[in-house]
C-alpha cells in the first residue's frame, strides 16, 4: 500500500472542503472518502485506489441512529447505515425482505458490521465508470 495523508472531517462543511479533490468519485482522484472503509482499504492493498489523502467522514455519523427508517413514503436509508443495520432492521425484514436478505448474503458478518450503503454506491459507480 502507498503513504497517504489521513484526515478527519469534524462536520459536513469541512468533509466538503477537504473532498474537493475527490472529483465525481473517481478511482484516479486524489482524496476518497472512508466512512466504513471495508472496500476502499482491500482497492488501496490492491494498487487499485491510489489517493494521497483519505478523509474520515466518520465524526458525521448520527450518534444513536442507525440510519434506517421505514416511513409512509417507503424506506429512507443514510448513507451511514451499515449493512448490518439495514439487514437486521425488524421493519426492512417484514416488508423490504428482499433488502434485508440480499445484505445477508452480500459478505461476512464481520464486514456486514463496518461496510456502508453510500460507501458502496460510491466505490460501484467509480469502478463502474471506468468500464468501457
Amino acid at each position: 500500500m502507498r503513504p497517504f495523508e489521513f484526515t478527519q472531517a469534524r462536520d459536513l462543511v469541512e468533509a466538503t472542503r477537504l473532498g474537493s479533490r475527490t472529483g465525481q468519485g473517481q478511482t484516479d482522484a486524489a482524496a476518497q472518502f472512508l466512512a466504513g472503509g471495508t472496500t476502499l482499504i482491500d482497492l488501496m492493498k490492491l494498487d487499485v485506489l491510489r489517493p494521497s489523502t483519505v478523509i474520515d467522514l466518520g465524526a458525521l455519523r448520527s450518534s444513536g441512529n442507525n440510519g434506517v427508517s421505514a416511513r409512509s413514503d417507503g424506506l429512507h436509508l443514510s448513507a451511514f447505515a451499515t449493512m448490518a443495520a439495514v439487514a437486521n432492521d425488524p421493519e426492512v425484514g417484514r416488508s423490504y425482505p428482499l433488502i434485508a436478505d440480499s445484505l445477508k448474503l452480500a459478505a461476512s458478518p464481520q464486514l456486514r458490521n463496518m461496510a456502508t450503503l453510500g460507501g458502496n454506491a460510491l466505490l460501484s459507480r467509480s469502478l463502474l465508470a471506468g468500464v468501457q
